[in-house]
């Protein structure tokens, strides 16, 4: 400061600019205090550090814990240090600065009492960088980079700014905070929402209750809805969970491209999984189909949700539209509710090595499942179900809760008679949830912040699956040049060009292993399709067999493929009426027999809770026993198991070639769905969720007042919307490094008053003792 007090300035703005600067480079910094004779025209300014002053408790130590300020911290020390900004030609000043303005030291002021530290540790200095780099932080925010990414990319452009390398995850934060609420210029975050959503480049319907609280909200982006429109033969619908505050679950419709790429067609809050919530879902679905033209898809993949289900069958435009369950899950769930009638798993050093009994139990589960025909099937459902080969109970609960009511939608044979186009599982989805999630970052957020994150995810399934389209066809597989492919190469995907060369490779191996040409096993003709051709609409190996046997090869042409499979060039193309926030969800459970701990991933983490089978895999990994090795028993010494290739059998009806439609089942796809339903009716559902409702004392806390007591089974509340009431905190503004927040003490205006008035006299006896006044 020393160098300042021998310099005279304009102003005394360039005057406090100097002291800024000096206290900057020394490690401290400067506040005023106050303008005399008034702020608009003062002749005199004092400034003070800015840890001067000292911290005053306000908080109650009398009051409850739960009713006490939360921890906070303080800058003050009461530093004493002062400086007196001045006019050189005031009475006080020396002749030697006529006109100007110069600085000099308080002669009340002390030493500083407190360490000095770097210029990006002051609020001050700190807001100065933030606001050069204010548009950089932004931009990253925006393309979807969470606040401790964007505070790492600053640190690392230290060489160019100094400044940069004491920025911190808070910083960005608070810095994207401001930008966040200059955004909403006065509007709440929810109306900011419908301002966006009226655009042109979304579809979006909602539903609210009778006080105008968003219930539902259905949201498409025209990226996906442009995808939708080339690959409309396959939708598959699933939720998740713990993306927002409020706990609405969310429901993804997702479609696939012809290179196995997931994409979002809609994301749909809803405020339950009732068929309610889920036909109003379909209905936005169905609107938006026929608003753009939209065809029915030709399969729906769901898991078994009992409501979807019904919301599905209740449409009478998805009558003829095929549905299958997830198999990933079918199995999962058998293996999870029949592993309790089975003896226990053994360990050998880390590994976990399940009952002999169990294992064969499974693998004739599986090889039931994925019979290729109708003979097979029978005859494999014969032994599964022979007496005292199994334990009774765990036969019972598979054949009784999927194969009975759900073979067509669940058996290999019977799904591989519908162009499915090789979607059997709900697996892409669970993908496209945990690529959604890394955009999230919280699942605190409101429908604002969410959405704005699903905005960088949109934009970013786009590109990737233009690049996708694009290096395909830019590249082609080297195991695809072949004479009988060069028609539909070309124009053809790079995965169904994969599938055929799988086949074409199978052929060629046939026919080096045998001296002379044997046609694959398995019947494939205009009759009888097997189960590759009916079910992905690609050329066989049957029909690659054909052709390369043939007394001139005759090269596929592109109506032997489905159409699904051709390449297509994608390119991205009033007053607010907004609602007001829904109210916080009440979730399905914890699964059945798993403790009431912390949740996955915290109460802020997007992580879902762990499904049934996975806390079957840890318990059964946590109560597997360790024999001794003098008694082991010789069936457990031994758990390697040859690996045994799968063949393809023939199977499936169909007619006509591959471009053409399969069997035509479709106008009774309404009917197995029916059929399963009445069966369940009839004999009684014996499927277990794997996930339990909250205990009595949990459903009383969060019972609204005018609920209804009785309907306390989980069963009895399908159909219905039931909401649970919470305050919502409102979130408390910082300013200064400081937390503001409201006391309720009647006094405490009174102490503020008190407190300027001592603070106006200390500073009236500091400017008389300088001669100021």
């Amino acid at each position: 400061m020393e160098a300042v007090y021998a310099l005279q300035f304009e102003s005394h703005q360039d005057a406090i600019a100097a002291c800024h600067a000096a206290a900057r480079a020394e490690g401290f910094a400067l506040a005023v205090r106050t303008k005399k004779p008034s702020a608009a025209n003062p002749r005199w300014i004092l400034l003070r550090c800015s840890k001067g002053r000292h911290w005053q408790d306000q908080g109650d130590e009398g009051a409850h814990e739960s009713k006490r300020r939360r921890k906070t911290s303080t800058q003050k020390t009461k530093c004493e240090f002062r400086v007196i900004v001045r006019k050189a030609n005031s009475s006080a000043s020396k002749s030697t600065h006529p006109g100007g303005w110069v600085v000099a030291p308080s002669s009340l002021g002390e030493a500083h009492n407190h360490e000095f530290t770097p210029a990006i540790t002051h609020s001050r200095y700190r807001a100065e960088v933030i606001r050069r780099h204010h548009g950089h932080i932004t931009h990253l925010y925006n393309c979807g980079l969470r606040p401790f990414l964007i505070a790492s990319h600053l640190r690392g452009l230290c060489h160019e700014d100094p400044d940069l390398a004491g920025i911190t995850g808070q910083h960005v934060r608070n810095a994207i905070a401001s930008y966040r609420l200059q955004e909403l210029t006065g509007r709440t975050p929810i109306q900011f929402l419908y301002d966006q959503l009226n655009t042109s480049d979304f579809f979006f319907r909602d539903t609210r209750d009778q006080e105008g609280r968003l219930t539902g909200l259905f949201i498409a982006p025209r990226s996906g809805i442009e995808l939708w429109r080339q690959y409309a033969n396959i939708l598959l619908l699933d939720c998740t969970y713990k993306t927002n505050r409020f706990n609405m679950p969310l429901l993804n419709v997702c479609g696939s491209t012809a290179e196995r790429k997931t994409f979002s067609v809609a994301s749909i809050f809803l405020n339950g999984e009732a068929e309610p919530q889920y036909r109003w879902a379909l209905q936005c679905l169905l609107e938006l189909a026929a608003e753009e033209g939209i065809p029915m898809p030709r399969v729906i993949v769901t898991d078994r949700d009992l409501a979807l289900m019904n919301a599905l069958v209740s449409c009478p435009e998805l009558e003829h539209v095929i549905h299958l369950l997830c198999r990933w899950h079918v199995n999962k769930n058998v293996l999870t509710k029949c592993r309790p009638h089975f003896p226990k798993a053994t360990k050998e050093g880390n590994r976990v090595i399940r009952a002999p009994q169990f294992t064969a139990f499974l693998k004739e589960w599986h090889a039931l499942v994925n019979a290729p025909d109708e003979a097979s099937y029978n005859q494999r459902l014969r032994e599964f179900t022979a007496t005292g080969r199994h334990p009774q109970a765990a036969v019972d609960y598979a054949v009784k809760t999927w194969l009975e009511p759900w073979k067509e939608k669940i058996v290999l044979y019977y799904v591989d008679r519908y162009r499915h186009l090789g979607h059997t599982t709900t697996s892409i989805v669970e993908g496209l949830h945990s690529t959604m999630k890394r955009f999230l970052w919280s699942s605190t957020g409101d429908l604002t912040s969410v959405f704005r994150r699903f905005q960088a995810f949109w934009r970013h399934q786009s590109a990737e699956i233009l690049n996708t389209q694009q290096k395909a066809i830019h590249k082609t597989s080297t195991s695809t040049i072949r004479p009988i492919l060069a028609k539909i190469r070309p124009n053809l995907s790079n995965w169904a060009l994969q599938k055929i060369g799988g086949e074409y490779r199978a052929v060629a191996r046939d026919a080096a292993s045998n001296d002379q040409a044997k046609p694959p096993p398995g019947r494939c003709d205009l009759l009888h399709q097997c189960g590759f051709k009916s079910s992905l609409g690609l050329p066989c190996r049957h029909d690659i067999f054909k052709r390369l046997n043939a007394a001139a090869a005759v090269p596929f042409e592109m109506n032997d493929v489905d159409e699904f499979w051709h390449r297509q060039r994608w390119q991205d193309t009033s007053p607010n009426d907004a609602p007001h926030d829904p109210l916080p969800m009440r979730g399905k459970g914890r699964p059945k027999g798993s403790l009431n701990l912390e949740a996955a991933g915290g109460r802020n983490g997007t992580r879902r809770e762990p499904s049934a089978h996975n806390i079957a895999e840890s318990d059964e990994r946590s109560k597997a026993t360790r024999p001794p090795s003098s008694t082991a028993p010789a069936a457990l010494q031994s758990t390697k198991t040859k690996a045994t290739s799968k063949k393809r059998k023939a199977g499936g009806k169909a007619g006509g070639k591959a471009a053409a439609a399969t069997v035509n089942t479709a106008g009774s796809a309404a009917d197995v769905t029916k059929r399963g339903l009445e069966y369940l009716q009839a004999n009684g559902d014996s499927y277990e969720p794997g996930t339990a409702m909250p205990r009595a004392y949990q459903r009383a806390v969060r019972r609204t007042p005018d609920s209804d007591d009785e309907l306390t089974d989980p069963g009895e509340t399908q159909g219905t919307i039931r909401c649970a009431t919470q305050p919502m905190p409102i979130s408390s503004i910082r300013q200064g490094g400081e937390d503001i927040e409201d006391e309720d003490d009647p006094l405490a205006d009174f102490n503020e008053m008190d407190r300027q008035v001592d603070e106006e006299e200390s500073i009236q006896q500091e400017l008389c003792a300088e001669g100021l006044l």
